[in-house]
């Protein structure tokens, strides 16, 4: 993705600076402010970036630990940290890449092609995770059950409005945030004990 998104940048040079242009003059443009309301454009800005926010790096919900539990580390709290790592490396540099291929590629006709790997790519990871969590949960023979309520979900989404299918994403991520809190809180001391682990921290006893 990192490597395609230069790519395009690369190709489309000459528009990068008239895209920065752009995001920063809607960003503050003083006509959406006080056209709305000051008080609502900031409650709108607030709520929509929170969404957007955690529908894009997922942060506190839960639906990244069955990748990072794969992973071969003497000390749990190490990964964690590269779990940490990866939220800022998806909201700086992947978003802020997406952002300027799609933009710098506004009025051209690659912009669906790119949505498409994207749309398609996420529905095989979040479909993973359920998996995941569906075999665990119930055995592996319900994994057919649950592919098949993926897929007729997956078809009902194309034929809902686009304003539906969002406000039912950010529903079920908020949904999803609820346990993973509380279950962050019920952790909290295996999280310490492990930070202050003497044998993961040279020179520590």
């Amino acid at each position: 993705f990192l490597l395609g998104g230069l790519i395009v940048l690369i190709a489309r040079i000459k528009y990068v600076p008239a895209t920065f242009g752009m995001i920063f003059k809607y960003a503050f443009a003083p006509q959406a402010i006080i056209g709305g309301g000051f008080g609502y454009a900031i409650k709108t800005a607030i709520s929509q970036g929170a969404k957007r926010g955690l529908f894009s790096n997922e942060a506190g919900m839960g639906s990244t630990p069955h990748a990072h539990a794969l992973a071969n580390v003497k000390c749990p709290h190490d990964q964690g940290v590269v779990a940490m790592i990866g939220v800022f490396i998806d909201t700086f540099v992947v978003l802020t890449l997406n952002a300027l291929v799609i933009i710098s590629t506004l009025y051209t006709e690659g912009v669906a092609v790119c949505l498409f790997f994207f749309a398609f790519s996420t529905i095989l990871g979040w479909n993973l995770f359920g998996k995941i969590n569906v075999a665990y949960l119930f055995g592996k023979k319900s994994v057919i059950v649950y592919t098949i309520l993926a897929l007729i979900f997956i078809f009902l989404g194309t034929m809902m409005a686009n304003d539906l299918v969002w406000e039912l994403s950010d529903m079920f991520n908020n949904l999803m945030v609820i346990p993973n809190v509380i279950a962050l809180f019920a952790l909290t001391n295996l999280v310490v004990k492990h930070a202050d682990d003497p044998n993961r921290i040279p020179g520590k006893k």
